[in-house]
């Protein structure tokens, strides 16, 4: 195994936080995620002193985090949260510099300890005032304030205006699009089918097995229902249940505990036989090492470590439960000691090397990895969310699904619109049963090379055509191609039609007017989506609660025309893909 790499740290912050606040897991992990920083001797961090000091070497800068001026500047003001807040604060900075620049926390701490001493904690009284205040800055200063107000109220919410100066927030744009977050469809399919495989030829005998499993629980179960990291590591050691034929995850929403007027939280989620015998089987498997307050077992992760000789960390202060950093230890042990071994034998960027910057950069000089991204720990919450939409959920069943007391997390899914014109899209949004057929022809006993896209005629042939219901001979000309169907019940174009045939030669002769089409479709296929998303916009942007059945129902015809359309674009690339890679 190999000791997880520093990951490089971003310099604009996310509107989405990856934690949410809860008092005694959220000081533990921020405790543990100070200590996990290069700390050099000029720094001083100490979660229990109100002044940090952070010094950047490189800039020769020293960034102050002022903890105390919360209670210095609201004194008198009958708020009985300070004292918490403080500590909330404190949380929150911890879990943004394992993640950002110096800088960039510093600046998003600022911002939002500003607001909360102008409006005295979100007040509604001060809201109007707070609007105007914002509006008279530059659309560059707006976006970053608004990013960073969203990125902090995703991770703590109990104030009194909290949903109104989210409404507000929400409004305003991003100054530019945000970086790409997670990886290509393609990457997120190969890895689900080496998690698939790996899982099917394995013995539960082997340590590999046990070791790697909580990566196996992550991905089956984030991929679905949209909670954050920090929410899955917090599952309980019995969290599942089945009544009967049905099988229930008991999920606490660590960001609604502080809620006391609202019951949005979703506390029990119908989830599938697989998934809970998953839990069932992992429970079994770690029993041996001992207590586990959560269901994913720090013991069993250590005790692992230490029968074989891996690179661990130190024993942590709390035993009883798996940290985030470890978790993400685990899933890039799994890219370097399973994915990039036998009989998989996949090239993976290194941890910390594939930023959007690298990979261009790379691939401009004829370096091409079979693995370009990493999944991160929360890059499944995405996938979820954007899953979700294209399914036609309403946006306020995402929301709760998602753990949102409100809807202004809507925005990021905008940051996706690649990675819906990537084909296989729709296989991943089905949750397909992935296995060797999908990586076309790929067997686990022979090594991969960089082009297994390329599709022999007879796998084409006997696993992705469905058979013709007449004989060749009878086949219908068209202007470009055949159509097999017998009855003719036309409901789409011709080239995304099951129906449709075309032989090599007349393929690669009339190829622009075909790629045409393509570019054609996945067009069509983005204004779909953003048609979806400003359906959403409009289901939200009134009252939370109300249900508007025109919208509603706009909503679904236009998911369900996306999600064929979605459909029809990879099967078509499936099935003629690799002949528009010949020359």
């Amino acid at each position: 195994m190999r000791e997880t790499a520093s990951v490089k740290k971003s310099i604009e912050i996310a509107e989405l936080s990856d934690e949410a606040f809860e008092l005694e897991y959220s000081i533990e992990l921020a405790i543990e995620n100070l200590k996990s920083m290069e700390i050099n001797r000029l720094s001083e961090v100490d979660f229990h002193k109100n002044l940090w000091k952070l010094y950047d070497e490189e800039k020769d800068i020293i960034f102050y985090f002022r903890f105390n001026r919360l209670e210095e500047e609201l004194q008198g003001k009958q708020l009985n949260q300070l004292e918490t807040l403080t500590l909330v604060m404190k949380c929150w900075v911890a879990s943004l510099l394992v993640q950002y620049h110096f800088k960039t926390v510093q600046t998003s701490f600022r911002y939002v300890l500003d607001e909360l001493i102008t409006t005295e904690c979100f007040r509604m009284r001060l809201l109007e005032d707070f609007i105007e205040k914002i509006m008279l800055k530059g659309d560059r200063t707006k976006s970053s304030i608004a990013s960073a107000l969203l990125n902090f109220f995703n991770y703590y919410d109990n104030f009194e205006g909290a949903k109104e100066y989210l409404n507000f927030l929400s409004t305003i744009p991003s100054s530019k699009p945000k970086t790409r977050t997670i990886p290509t469809v393609k990457d997120c399919l190969k890895f689900a089918w080496v998690l698939n495989d790996f899982y099917t030829q394995s013995n539960n005998t082997d340590w590999k097995y046990t070791y790697f499993y909580p990566v196996r629980i992550w991905w089956h179960l984030t991929t679905v229902i949209p909670i954050r990291i920090g929410e899955f590591l917090l599952l309980r050691r019995d969290c599942v249940d089945n009544e009967g034929n049905r099988y229930y995850l008991y999920l606490s929403r660590i960001k609604n505990k502080k809620s006391r007027a609202k019951k949005t939280e979703v506390e029990r989620i119908e989830i599938s036989c697989k998934l809970y015998n998953m839990v069932k089987e992992y429970i079994e498997l770690t029993e041996e090492y001992g207590y586990s307050k959560t269901l994913l077992s720090y013991r069993a992760y250590k005790g692992i470590s230490l029968a074989n000789k891996l690179n661990s960390s130190k024993i942590k202060r709390n035993p009883n439960v798996l940290t985030r950093w470890i978790f993400h230890t685990i899933l890039n042990d799994f890219y370097d000691d399973v994915i990039a071994t036998s009989p998989y034998n996949f090239t993976v960027r290194s941890v910390g090397e594939d930023s959007e910057q690298e990979i261009r950069q790379s691939r401009n000089n004829s370096i091409v990895f079979d693995f370009e991204r990493r999944l991160r720990p929360n890059d499944t919450r995405h996938i979820a969310f954007l899953s979700l939409m294209i399914q036609g959920f309403h946006p306020v069943e995402i929301a709760r699904l998602g753990g949102h007391d409100t809807v202004y997390g809507q925005r990021h899914y905008q940051q996706h619109e690649f990675f819906l014109t990537d084909s296989g899209i729709s296989k991943l949004i089905k949750m397909f049963s992935f296995t060797g057929q999908f990586l076309k022809g790929h067997n686990s006993n022979v090594t991969p090379s960089n082009n297994i896209s390329n599709i022999g005629k007879m796998f084409r042939e006997k696993f992705i055509f469905s058979p013709a219901k007449t004989f060749k001979n009878e086949w219908d000309k068209l202007e470009i191609g055949n159509c097999t169907a017998i009855i003719k019940d036309c409901q789409t174009q011709c080239f995304r039609c099951g129906y449709w045939r075309i032989e090599y030669d007349e393929f690669i002769e009339k190829r622009e007017t075909i790629e045409q089409w393509m570019l054609e479709s996945r067009e069509e296929a983005l204004a779909l989506y953003k048609t979806v998303f400003n359906l959403h916009l409009k289901l939200v942007s009134k009252v939370y609660s109300k249900v508007n059945l025109k919208l509603t129902n706009d909503l679904a015809i236009h998911s369900k025309r996306l999600k064929g359309l979605l459909e029809n674009i990879d099967g078509f690339t499936e099935k003629y893909g690799s002949w528009l890679e010949d020359e």
